[in-house]
C-alpha cells in the first residue's frame, strides 16, 4: 500500500491514476439516462417540483423522506409580495433566495 510518504515511479502513480479514474467512471454517474430527452425531463421536473429539483441534483442531501413542514415552508418562500399571509416589506419573492433550482435552468434570479 502507498502512501502519501513513499515515493513511487511514474509506472506506478499511473497505474494507481488509472485504477483510481476507472473506479470513478464504474462507480460514479450522475444519470443512468444521459440523453438530450431525458436531461430535458429532469430539468422540467425540477422547475416544476423543487422536491423532484433537491432529489435528482442533490440526493446524497436528500435521501430520507421529505417531513411535512419542508412542503409547508417551501409554499410558503413560494408566496409573492402583496398576497395574503406573506407578512413582510420586502420588495423580492423570498423563493428567490433559493439558487439551486434558478441557477439549474438557466434563471440566475438569486437574491443580491
Amino acid at each position: 500500500m502507498l502512501t502519501l510518504k513513499q515515493k513511487f515511479t511514474q509506472a506506478e502513480f499511473q497505474r494507481r491514476a488509472d485504477e483510481i479514474l476507472g473506479r470513478l467512471f464504474r462507480e460514479v454517474t450522475a444519470f443512468g439516462d444521459v440523453s438530450e430527452s431525458a436531461k430535458k425531463a429532469r430539468r422540467a421536473r425540477s422547475m416544476s417540483d423543487p422536491f423532484a429539483f433537491f432529489t435528482t441534483y442533490l440526493p446524497h442531501y436528500f435521501s430520507q423522506e421529505f417531513a411535512p413542514f419542508h412542503r409547508e415552508l417551501v409554499a410558503l418562500l413560494e408566496r409573492r409580495p402583496g398576497e395574503k399571509g406573506f407578512g413582510g416589506a420586502a420588495s423580492r419573492r423570498p423563493g428567490q433566495g433559493n439558487p439551486a433550482p434558478a441557477t439549474e435552468n438557466g434563471k440566475r434570479k438569486t437574491l443580491s
